[in-house]
């Protein structure tokens, strides 16, 4: 089948570890299209182990495409291994996913970049918290531990979004505000971004970091915050009664 055909293509100790990640990641789509729920995960799970580690040599706009491929695989992870009723390893993908990247990338991206970052991390966070209300009954049951609700990611979503907020704040105290010559949108693959109106014509060094610079502002930042903390304090008082320590 092509699922077998990508994966042994995927298998291979020669094939370049993007290319891995794309025969597997197809495999895995192969396999859940057939609701081969098991067979995904592992495909899944090859692609998303086989993606290159950030390194300090490498570009701001790869170490952001490569957060945002990470994103996909660990999101379709979550999903197949909470629709299977696995939610100990859901959640131990979460604690895995953000351990791989959380310190690599904060050491290779330059200041004007961490605030995307933390945005990246947040988002992390809420989408698995989200991920968990759909799945969890609500009270949670009596001695369900404070990792396996949806409130714990939230807040520490909204503690993300302050380091973000901190991170701009640097930036702008330190800078003036550049003006973006070009307007951007997203390319065809994932985590890309092109210059508006082109066929993946990619920005310059330049214009990446000027546009990470000026798509922000303090009072966005400011509200999400907020929505995050609330978002979180509501679902603490729906399960307070049934959390227990963990």
């Amino acid at each position: 089948s092509e699922c077998e055909r990508l994966t042994l293509l995927a298998s291979e100790s020669t094939c370049p570890r993007g290319l891995k990640v794309r025969y597997a990641f197809k495999a895995g789509v192969y396999a859940e299209f057939r609701q081969d729920w098991t067979t995904a995960v592992r495909r899944y799970r090859l692609a998303y182990d086989s993606i290159p580690d950030v390194t300090p040599d490498v570009t701001p706009q790869d170490v952001i495409e490569t957060l945002e491929v990470s994103q996909v695989l660990h999101v379709k992870l979550c999903v197949l291994l909470l629709h299977s009723g696995s939610s100990v390893e859901a959640v131990h993908q979460i604690e895995e996913h953000m351990r791989r990247w959380s310190t690599a990338p904060l050491k290779a991206l330059p200041r004007e970049a961490l605030p995307t970052f933390h945005r990246w991390r947040s988002h992390q966070y809420d989408v698995f918290g989200d991920l968990l209300n759909g799945r969890l009954p609500a009270p949670a049951p009596v001695g369900t531990p404070r990792t396996h609700l949806p409130a714990f990611y939230f807040h520490a979503a909204a503690h993300c979004s302050i380091e973000r907020r901190q991170a701009f704040d640097t930036v702008v105290d330190s800078n003036e505000v550049p003006e973006m010559e070009v307007k951007v949108e997203h390319a065809s693959f994932v985590g890309q971004l092109k210059v508006a109106g082109t066929d993946d014509e990619p920005l310059t060094a330049e214009q990446y970091m000027t546009y990470l610079r000026v798509k922000d502002t303090r009072d966005d930042i400011s509200r999400e915050t907020i929505e995050l903390l609330t978002k979180a304090h509501d679902h603490y008082k729906t399960n307070s009664a049934g959390t227990a320590g963990g």
